[in-house]
C-alpha cells in the first residue's frame, strides 16, 4: 500500500521506544470527481494499551494532517458509536455509498471543506491494494 498508494498520511504513536500504533490514510476515489479524498484504514493499537487515548491521539493528528494537506473528505468504514465523536458521520447523509456491501451505519465520512462535491448515485472506492488484503 506504501508504494501504490500517494499521498498517503502514515502516523505512529509511541511509548517510549516502541511503536505501540498506527494509522494509515490514503487515497479514494468518487465518481468522476477529482477532490482529494482519503479513507482511514487502518487504525491500530497495542492491546495493552486500547482505550488509552493513543487510538484518539491518532486519529486527532491525522485528520489535522488530512486537513493541512487539503483533503476535502475523509471516508471510514467503522463502528458506529465511535467514529461520530471526531464528527464523522453516515456517507448516506451525504449520498455517498460504498463499493463494499456494509451497513450505512458503519460507512462514514467527515468533510473537512465546505467544497465537497457530491455526483449523483456516489460510490466511493479504495485503492485497488485493499482487494488484496
Amino acid at each position: 500500500m506504501r508504494t501504490a498508494a500517494t499521498p498517503i498520511i502514515s502516523l505512529v504513536a509511541e511509548h517510549g521506544a516502541a511503536i505501540v500504533g498506527h494509522i494509515l490514510f490514503t487515497p479514494v476515489t468518487l465518481a468522476d470527481s477529482s477532490q482529494l479524498l482519503m479513507g482511514l484504514a487502518p487504525v491500530a493499537v497495542t492491546h495493552a494499551l486500547q482505550n488509552q487515548g493513543a487510538g484518539a491521539a491518532l486519529i486527532s493528528a491525522g485528520l489535522e494532517q488530512c486537513r493541512r494537506a487539503g483533503v476535502v473528505a475523509v471516508f471510514v468504514l467503522g463502528h458506529a458509536e465511535y467514529y461520530p465523536r471526531f464528527g464523522f458521520v453516515p456517507s448516506v447523509l451525504h449520498g455517498i455509498s460504498c463499493e463494499y456491501a456494509v451497513p450505512p451505519e458503519n460507512f462514514m465520512c467527515l468533510a473537512l471543506s465546505a467544497n465537497l462535491i457530491v455526483p449523483d448515485h456516489a460510490c466511493v472506492r479504495y485503492h485497488t491494494e485493499f482487494a488484496r488484503i
